[in-house]
């Protein structure tokens, strides 16, 4: 019985609130039999933790907001040293001018640069409405297409004899440098058969696109009962007049391929069954306004033109400027019993050129069509 008593006062000590202080040192502890009271060193030590752990204050842990909801005075910003910013405000500085530098260095191995001997090989076979992106491959065949030997190749190339072909057209004839590349292109109209399709597609019975040129020209011709009349009219542009303003060296302009006397010209041939009286003021005058009214007699039109001051084409409404409305300084010009009309560019081969070969075969052949 005392043993009993014993062994309760010893099971109520083991299990005291002084000395229970966490699961680990009971349930994990590897406790030999016979072995059921722990060492009073380390009994000494757990009691002074849990003191420690019941006098200090509880520690209030504060759910953490999201930053919405915080206000200003709750964050929290680190400012770095001003020293630190500038070395790394150096070190971007730095790396974004080495990148720029890698970026625009190009390895020469990247290109090919031919001989120019090639790009005359070439040449050789490049078809007349090839040229233009032939010449746009780089710089050798930009050369080569301004050359005078491209231009002699390519006209040898599809000429044929012709009777109608003009005199300056003509091979004995195409020697000359001057105006040669313009002499290939007009000859390739007469030649080249695809060139010759092109032709028929366009139209030529428009004379609204002739508004706001200038007519440097004017003449008429006598057919077998109808009568011819010519319109020479240019289109203004100030790169011309500064060109005309320099007088270029008489051997350049001889050697000059690429000139062009009747650029941006167009020329307007009307065929009347009566003969018209036009005024010679409208020489140098700005073309207004253009329209066309049907006959009576339904077989013919009537064309109106307004010729005035350049500054006056302000006056005139997309060239639909009335002809009873003529605006102070224009001439009015009418032209009746208009039985066929043409607006023809220099490369036609019906244009009229300033050369008397040209003119005569014109000639001959208006006079062949007659009716």
């Amino acid at each position: 019985m005392p043993r009993c008593g014993k062994r309760s006062k010893n099971r109520n000590q083991a299990y005291s609130g002084s000395s229970d202080v966490s699961l680990n040192d009971y349930a994990n502890c590897n406790v030999g039999p016979g072995k059921s009271r722990i060492k009073k060193a380390v009994s000494n030590t757990l009691v002074k933790t849990v003191k420690e752990i019941c006098t200090s204050p509880p520690v209030v842990v504060s759910e953490e907001k999201d930053w919405f909801e915080k206000s200003l005075d709750e964050f929290t910003i680190d400012s770095a040293p001003e020293d630190e910013d500038d070395d790394l405000s150096k070190a971007i500085k730095g790396r974004r001018r080495k990148k720029n530098s890698c970026s625009l260095t190009v390895p020469e191995d990247t290109r090919n640069v031919y001989p120019i001997d090639i790009w005359f090989i070439l040449g050789a076979y490049i078809k007349p409405e090839d040229v233009r992106c032939f010449a746009c491959i780089c710089k050798g065949s930009y050369i080569v297409t301004q050359a005078s030997k491209f231009w002699f190749r390519l006209y040898r190339r599809y000429y044929s004899p012709l009777e109608t072909l003009p005199i300056r057209l003509q091979p004995e004839c195409m020697e000359r440098l001057f105006a040669l590349k313009t002499c290939v292109v007009r000859s390739l109209y007469y030649f080249y058969p695809p060139f010759q399709e092109r032709m028929k597609s366009l139209k030529e019975d428009d004379p609204n696109g002739l508004v706001k040129r200038t007519c440097n020209m004017f003449w008429h011709q006598k057919g077998r009962g109808l009568f011819h009349f010519f319109f020479k009219l240019q289109e203004y542009n100030e790169e011309d007049s500064w060109y005309q303003i320099r007088q270029p060296d008489l051997i350049e302009m001889l050697g000059d391929i690429n000139a062009n006397p009747e650029k941006r010209c167009k020329v307007l041939q009307l065929t009347t069954m009566s003969f018209a009286n036009l005024p010679p003021t409208i020489l140098g005058q700005t073309l207004l306004s253009v329209s066309s009214v049907l006959s009576p007699d339904l077989r013919s039109h009537c064309l109106r033109f307004i010729f005035g001051p350049a500054h006056a084409i302000h006056y005139s409404k997309l060239g639909k400027l009335a002809f009873s409305h003529i605006p102070e300084g224009a001439i009015g010009v009418s032209i009746n019993s208009v039985v066929k009309m043409k607006v023809l560019d220099w490369w036609n081969p019906a244009y009229p050129h300033n050369s008397t070969g040209d003119k005569s075969s014109i000639t001959e052949d208006l006079e062949g069509r007659g009716h």
